[in-house]
């Protein structure tokens, strides 16, 4: 077995270490040529496309001549790339292990969000009803005032309250007059 770089020949292979098979998922390039296996039953590669649902378990994009594509790119891009696919996994990984609590999160915020408008209502509704207690407040005062005023017209000047009938002087200071009058 010999080897350059990442590349290892045996008797029946050559291999690159450092280029391996990607599993198929919902980022599998669709409509376009790629190197397609199915690891568990036939081990035999292929040139095709990839479809959901197919039988083909793994895909590998297919090779470049050097000249086309800078090395370092290439390998610093398929690092980005590689890295971006671990992100997305994990992210989606995250997403699956926490999908109720955000579901229970998004219910608690629509129920905030139900509250707080309720709130809102019950302020407006409380700032009205200020409103209107001022207004009576205000009305109240008022009447006390006109009642102040009214009060010792209703009365004679011995302090005795003046009635319906007699609406004058009351009968105690009319007996104290002179009868000059």
């Amino acid at each position: 077995m010999t080897a350059a770089g990442t590349v290892r020949v045996s008797a029946t292979t050559a291999s690159d270490r450092g280029y391996h098979w990607r599993p198929c998922d919902v980022d599998t390039p669709r409509g376009v040529k790629l190197q397609l296996i199915d690891r568990e039953r036939s081990g035999v590669a292929v040139y095709g496309q990839w479809q959901p649902g197919s039988q083909w378990t793994h895909w590998a994009p297919l090779p470049t001549f050097a000249d086309s594509v800078a090395p370092e790119w290439s390998q610093s891009g398929a690092d980005e790339l590689a890295k971006a696919r671990r992100e997305i996994e994990q992210l989606r990984r995250w997403k699956s292990t926490h999908a109720p609590r955000i579901q229970a999160l998004e219910g608690l915020l629509r129920a905030a969000q139900i509250d707080a408008a309720k709130g809102a209502e019950a302020i407006a509704s409380l700032d009205s009803e200020r409103a209107a207690n001022a207004r009576l407040t205000n009305e109240l005062e008022a009447a006390g005032r006109e009642i102040d005023r009214l009060r010792p017209l209703t009365c004679c000047g011995c302090g005795d309250e003046f009635t319906e009938h007699d609406p004058g002087t009351c009968g105690n200071c009319l007996a104290a007059l002179p009868w000059d009058r």
